[in-house]
C-alpha cells in the first residue's frame, strides 16, 4: 500500500480538482446571495469550466472497496439548489438541447433546465467532496473512482450542455439584468432586492402553463 504522503489522491492534480468542487458547490450553495444575474451566470461559467478542466487531468482510479459508498446529499439539499437557480435565472432557465437521448424518438425539440442540470452535477460534485474530506485514503480513492464512473455515464454530458447555455446567455444579445415583468419582476418585500424571485413552477414538457399558474 501506498504511504500516505505519495498515495495518489493526494497528488497535485487531485487536490486542484477537490478545490474546483468545493468553490462550485459553494458557489452553487450561495447562488441566492447573487448580486446579479448576470454576475451569477458569469461565475457559475468560469466555476463548471475549471471543474471539467479540472476533473479532466485527473489520473484514471479504480475502486478498491467493496462496500458501497455513503451518500451525502438529500432530495431536500437537491431542491434548494434547483430552487435557488430558478429565481436567479427565471424566464432564462430553459434550453434547447440537441446532445439528449430523447431526441431519437421526439419529433420536437428537447427543452431542459439549467437549474434541473446544474442540481444533478451538484448532487455527484457534493457527494464527491464529502467522501473526499472524511480523509481516508481507500475511501478517498473509491470517490475518485465513482466521480469518474458518473462523469463518464451522467455529469460531464450535462457539465458541457448547462456551459454551452451559459455561454448563450453570457454573450448573447439580452440584457440578463433588465426586469421584463412576470417571472422577472422582483420581490418589493424582500430585503436583499438583488435577487429574483419566480413564482412557477417548471412546465412540463411540452405545454405552457397559463399566467394564472404565477403566484
Amino acid at each position: 500500500m501506498d504511504h500516505p504522503e505519495t498515495h495518489p489522491v493526494f497528488s497535485g492534480g487531485v487536490i486542484a480538482f477537490v478545490r474546483s468542487a468545493g468553490d462550485f458547490c459553494t458557489l452553487l450553495d450561495n447562488t441566492r446571495g447573487a448580486s446579479s444575474r448576470s454576475e451569477w451566470v458569469r461565475s457559475v461559467r468560469l466555476s463548471l469550466l475549471r471543474l471539467y478542466h479540472d476533473f479532466s487531468l485527473l489520473p484514471i482510479f479504480e475502486t478498491v472497496l467493496d462496500e458501497p459508498l455513503e451518500k451525502f446529499v438529500t432530495e431536500k439539499e437537491w431542491n434548494a439548489v434547483n430552487d435557488s437557480v430558478l429565481q436567479v435565472l427565471g424566464r432564462f432557465n430553459e434550453y434547447l438541447e440537441v446532445f439528449d437521448e430523447r431526441m431519437r424518438e421526439s419529433e420536437t425539440p428537447v427543452v431542459c433546465s439549467i437549474a434541473e442540470d446544474m442540481a444533478d452535477i451538484y448532487q455527484d460534485i457534493k457527494d464527491f467532496v464529502s467522501l473526499y474530506h472524511m480523509g481516508t485514503p481507500d475511501i478517498m480513492n473509491d470517490a475518485l473512482a465513482e466521480c469518474q464512473e458518473h462523469f463518464i455515464d451522467y455529469w460531464g454530458q450535462k457539465a458541457v450542455n448547462v456551459l454551452r447555455a451559459l455561454h448563450n446567455l453570457e454573450f448573447g444579445s439580452e440584457n440578463l439584468d433588465e426586469y421584463t415583468g412576470g417571472e422577472d419582476a422582483p420581490e418589493n418585500d424582500l430585503p436583499d432586492t438583488d435577487n429574483w424571485i419566480i413564482s412557477r413552477r417548471m412546465r412540463e414538457y411540452g405545454k405552457e402553463q397559463n399566467d394564472d399558474e404565477l403566484f
